[in-house]
């Protein structure tokens, strides 16, 4: 609650990049709990609904509008084995970015979402060889992709370059 009492006393906050949550949540059906789905989605859905809200206060409070930013994963558009809660909370990061475009629009408010695919990270760092492997055959480019090209993606939705785009899902990656 600080955290949104602190974004609320700004004068203007025009960016909100939602973060992509590095953890996978493997919650492997019929065996699922719902503990597993619920802190998914507390993670990846809800709280980018949170910070939003708040932070659409104060670009409203300033007058100027802005940029969301939500950060989702292609496993959202499709689905991966053992990733079913995962998958379903960044697939709810559509609904929420193209309805809050709609809401948010006739206030200069621009709320876009992009979806990463495979990118050289911890988690990703943390794979076997094997599986890394696997991975790599499916990509047509045959690398993973780094994470200044999903920034180069997200510093130009946030940009004045992008100021007619709005509700859109932005996959980024070499399928």
């Amino acid at each position: 609650e600080y955290f949104f009492t602190r974004i609320e006393s700004f004068d203007s906050v025009t960016l909100l990049p939602n973060p992509r949550i590095p953890e996978i949540f493997l919650c492997v059906f019929p065996k699922i709990v719902p503990r597993c789905f619920q802190e998914t989605m507390a993670t990846n859905l809800i709280a980018p609904i949170h910070l939003s809200r708040h932070v659409v206060r104060s670009m409203l409070k300033g007058g100027q509008g802005g940029s969301i930013v939500n950060i989702g994963s292609v496993i959202g558009a499709r689905g991966h084995s053992g990733q079913a809660a995962y998958s379903a909370s960044k697939a709810g990061l559509v609904g929420l970015t193209r309805s809050l475009a709609h809401e948010l629009g006739p206030r200069a408010i621009r709320v876009n979402l992009v979806e990463p695919g495979y990118i050289e990270t911890d988690m990703t760092a943390g794979l076997s060889e094997e599986r890394r492997d696997a991975i790599l055959a499916q990509i047509s480019m045959g690398k993973l992709g780094k994470p200044e090209e999903v920034a180069d993606v997200v510093a130009f939705l946030a940009s004045p370059m992008a100021r007619y785009v709005t509700g859109q899902v932005i996959h980024i990656n070499s399928f």
